[in-house]
C-alpha cells in the first residue's frame, strides 16, 4: 500500500503539470493586428487573429463602426459578413477546426470621420448550451491627413524624446543686514524627474531659517543646510532661499560657502557644484574657511523622518603622533623631569638611550594635572626608566581634524573590493589612526574580514558588502547580538564605491527600509 501511495504522490505533479499546460495551450485567444495610423480617403485592412481553443460550432464576432468610416468584407473563409447600423457582424455557423486562422475587413475614412477610434469588439460562443463572451484587447487608431498625421507623429516623438539630464546651479546673496544675509539658490535643469537634493557647507555656529523651499524637506545640523525633494519642482527653473545668521561665527562671509545639487541620472546619484552668482562684495572681508570635517555618525543621519538615524560608531582609543602636548606630569620615581620652556622657544625632547622605552599609544591619554605653555613634540614622548615607572600623562590640544595617511582604497581581503552600483555594508567603527586586524581581535574578539576608508576626516572600517538593504540591516543586527562590544555599528551605503546616503540608496535601489 505504501509502495502504490508513493507511486501515486511521484506521478501527481507530473499530470497536474500536462492538464495546466493543456488548458493554457487550448485557451480562446483574438488579436486585432491594425495599423496606428490612417490617412482619410484611403483604405486600411483590419485582421482578427484566432487561437480557437475549445471553441466549437456557432460563433459570432462583432464591432461597433462610427460615422463617416466606410466599412468592406476581407477574407472571411467559411464565415459570412453584415453591416448594418453601424454595426458589423462575422457569423460561423461551424467555427473552423484549425486551432489558428485569420479573418479581415477593410475600413476607410472620409472627412467625416473621428480623429481617432477604438477598436475592441465581442466574440460570443457556446460552450455546453451556455452563451459566452470574449473581448479582445484594445487596438486605438489615428485618424487624419498625411500632414496631420505627420505633425502628431513629430508631436509624438517630441513628448517620447529622452532629455539628457544637467542642471546648473548657482548661489546669490540677495540681502545683507550687517551679519545677517539673504541667501537663494537657483537651480536650471534639464532631464531630472524623482529624488533631488541641496546640500550647502555654511559657517560652524550659524543660525540658518528656510524662507522658500519648494515644498522641500528642510533640514539643518550644525553647518550642514539641506532641501531634500522626493520629486523635484517640475519646473525647468526654481531656487530656494533662506536666512542665515553669521554673528556668532569666526566665519562672516557668505562667500565662503560650499554646495552642491545632488539628482539621478537612470538611478545612479550624480551632483553638481553650486557656484557663486553674485558679485557683491560684503565689508567682511574673512579668509576662506576650509571645508568643514564632521564626526563620523553626523554625515549617516537620514534625511526623512520615517527612516530614523541609525546609532553613532565607536570611535577607536588610537592616539596620533607627532601631538601638541603640554608639560608632561612631574613623577616621584622618573628621573627626567620636562624643565620649563619659554614661549618663544619650544624644545623639543632629546634622544632616548637604548634602555628607554616608548610610552604606548593605543590607551587614552590622561588629562595633566598641570597646565604649562604647549611645547611642540615631532616624535613620540620617551621616558627613561629607573622604576617600573608608568607612561607619562599627557594633555592633548584640540585642534582640526587632518586626514589620515592611508590609501584611497585599502582593503583587508579582497572580497570586500569596491563594488560596481549601488551596495550596502556595516560600519563598525571610526578613529584617528589606522588599526590592523589584531586590534580588533583582542579588543572586540573580530576576526572576520573588514575594509579601511578615509572619510571626512575620520577612518572608518566596514564589513560584508549587500546589494539588499535587508541584508546588511540583518548582519548588522547579528553583528550586535554577537558580543563583540561595538558602539553600535549601523548601515551604510555606496554607489560605484563612493558614499552616499542610505536614503539616496534606497531611493535609487526603489527598495524598503526596515528596522
Amino acid at each position: 500500500m505504501l509502495r502504490n501511495l508513493f507511486f501515486i504522490l511521484n506521478i501527481l505533479p507530473l499530470v497536474f503539470l500536462t492538464t495546466v499546460s493543456e488548458l493554457k495551450k487550448d485557451e480562446l485567444k483574438i488579436e486585432i493586428i491594425a495599423p496606428e495610423t490612417a490617412e482619410r480617403g484611403k483604405e486600411i485592412t483590419i485582421e482578427l487573429a484566432f487561437t480557437r481553443g475549445q471553441v466549437k460550432g456557432f460563433a459570432k464576432y462583432t464591432e461597433d463602426i462610427p460615422r463617416g468610416v466606410e466599412v468592406e468584407p476581407g477574407e472571411l473563409g467559411n464565415a459570412t459578413f453584415t453591416y448594418d447600423a453601424n454595426q458589423l457582424k462575422i457569423i460561423w455557423l461551424n467555427i473552423p477546426d484549425e486551432d489558428n486562422f485569420k479573418v479581415s475587413y477593410k475600413l476607410k475614412f472620409s472627412e467625416d470621420a473621428p480623429e481617432s477610434i477604438d477598436l475592441s469588439g465581442k466574440f460570443s460562443y457556446l460552450e455546453n448550451n451556455e452563451k459566452k463572451s470574449y473581448h479582445p484587447v484594445k487596438k486605438s487608431i489615428v485618424i487624419g491627413t498625411a500632414g496631420e498625421l505627420a505633425k502628431k507623429a513629430a508631436e509624438t516623438a517630441k513628448k517620447n524624446e529622452v532629455i539628457p539630464a544637467s542642471a546648473s546651479v548657482t548661489r546669490s546673496i540677495v540681502e545683507s543686514k550687517g551679519d545677517i544675509h539673504t541667501i537663494r539658490v537657483s537651480v536650471s535643469k534639464k532631464g531630472i524627474e524623482g529624488f533631488s537634493k541641496i546640500e550647502e557647507i555654511v559657517s560652524m555656529g550659524a543660525k540658518v531659517t528656510a524662507l522658500e523651499s519648494q515644498n522641500a524637506v528642510f533640514s539643518s545640523i550644525k553647518n550642514k543646510v539641506k532641501f531634500i525633494w522626493m520629486s523635484v519642482p517640475t519646473e525647468e527653473t526654481f531656487s530656494i532661499t533662506y536666512q542665515i545668521d553669521l554673528s556668532t561665527c569666526s566665519n562672516k562671509d557668505p562667500k565662503t560657502f560650499k554646495g552642491q545639487f545632488s539628482y539621478l541620472d537612470n538611478n545612479v546619484s550624480k551632483q553638481v557644484d553650486i557656484l557663486f552668482g553674485d558679485e557683491k562684495v560684503l565689508a567682511n572681508n574673512t579668509p576662506p574657511m576650509d571645508e568643514p570635517k564632521l564626526k563620523a555618525p553626523e554625515e549617516e543621519e537620514l534625511e526623512i523622518e520615517d527612516i530614523p538615524t541609525e546609532e553613532p560608531v565607536e570611535e577607536l582609543a588610537v592616539v596620533v603622533v607627532p601631538e601638541i602636548l603640554e608639560e608632561p606630569v612631574k613623577k616621584e620615581d622618573a628621573t627626567v623631569e620636562a624643565e620649563p620652556v619659554k614661549k618663544e622657544e619650544p624644545v623639543v625632547e632629546p634622544t632616548p638611550e637604548p634602555e628607554s622605552i616608548v610610552v604606548p599609544t593605543q590607551e587614552p591619554p590622561k588629562e595633566a594635572t598641570k597646565e604649562a605653555e604647549p611645547i611642540v613634540v615631532p616624535e613620540p614622548i620617551i621616558i627613561k626608566e629607573e622604576k617600573a615607572a608608568e607612561p607619562v600623562v599627557v594633555k592633548k590640544e584640540k585642534k582640526a581634524p587632518t586626514e589620515p595617511i592611508l590609501a584611497k582604497k585599502q582593503v583587508v581581503s579582497p572580497d570586500l573590493d569596491v563594488a560596481k552600483g549601488v551596495n550596502y555594508r556595516v560600519q563598525i567603527a571610526a578613529g584617528k589612526n589606522v588599526v590592523d586586524a589584531q586590534y580588533f581581535s583582542s579588543r572586540h574578539q573580530w576576526t572576520q574580514n573588514f575594509a579601511i576608508e578615509n572619510h571626512e576626516g575620520w577612518v572608518k572600517y566596514t564589513t560584508g558588502s549587500y546589494a539588499e538593504y535587508k541584508a546588511a540591516r540583518d548582519s548588522r543586527e547579528g553583528i550586535n547580538a554577537g558580543g563583540h562590544k561595538f558602539m553600535g555599528p549601523f548601515v551604510t551605503a555606496y554607489n560605484d564605491g563612493s558614499r552616499i546616503t542610505v536614503q539616496e540608496a534606497l531611493m535609487i535601489t526603489k527598495q524598503k527600509w526596515y528596522k
